[in-house]
């Protein structure tokens, strides 16, 4: 049986973190210089690609469960070109805003609502929120261990034995022409009853990212 104690203190982390980058781009920029952090190498173990596309935008929705079933959910739609990156972050919501990197290496924070802009705290903060919202947060340890179960149209559904959490549910869906993981799940048993603890998704995968995406508004007023 699964630790539930274990399954979501990972979940809690992983949420904090998700909180703690979205409000971090808040901050204005300072005036010392910072190197973006090495991006973390996938295990070798793992039986599928994990980099994600030069040229791609997706919506990706992340949701964690507590035991009485009460959701934490954060949506955003992430698009790339080249080094133009896009992070939109509760579309369509009453905070949502966006980080924008241009490829003058400039990052921006935009705030469609009030139509403002600011400049970021640090030109790399766009590149840990995808790091974390997209593939690259699947690197897996080395102990960790992956059983693929079946392929149907196109998407193979792999059980993940994850280190130090043996006998837990854990199920990842990948998306096999778009080279790319779609879904992932993570089930916890409690009290004799299994239920869903976490959920990350992929929907509307384009392996496209039209240039306008990442220009601000002329209209929009720096704050």
């Amino acid at each position: 049986m699964l630790n539930p104690k274990n399954s979501f203190k990972a979940v809690a982390v992983f949420c904090l973190f998700i909180s703690a980058a979205s409000c971090g781009i808040l901050q204005p920029s300072d005036s010392g210089s910072e190197e973006p952090p090495p991006t973390p190498e996938a295990a070798s173990n793992i039986p599928f690609l994990t980099k994600e596309p030069e040229v791609f935008q997706a919506n990706v929705l992340v949701e964690a469960y507590g035991l009485d079933g009460a959701a934490v959910v954060r949506k955003y739609f992430i698009a790339r070109n080249g080094s133009n990156l896009l992070v939109r972050i509760d579309e369509a919501g009453e905070d949502e805003r966006s980080l924008v990197r241009l490829e003058s290496g400039e990052s921006f924070v935009v705030f469609p609502k009030s139509k403002t802009y600011r400049r970021a705290r640090a030109s790399f903060a766009a590149d840990e929120i995808v790091r974390e919202v997209t593939a690259g947060w699947l690197s897996a340890t080395p102990g960790t261990r992956f059983e693929k179960i079946s392929t149907e149209e196109g998407i193979s559904k792999y059980a993940v034995e994850l280190e130090g959490e043996e006998g837990s549910e854990t199920f990842l869906y990948y998306d096999e022409k778009l080279a790319y993981p779609v879904r992932q799940e993570m089930f916890s048993t409690f009290e004799g009853k299994t239920k869903l603890v976490f959920r990350y998704s992929v929907s509307a995968f384009k392996l496209e990212a039209d240039k306008e995406l990442f220009k601000i508004p002329k209209e929009f007023k720096e704050s």
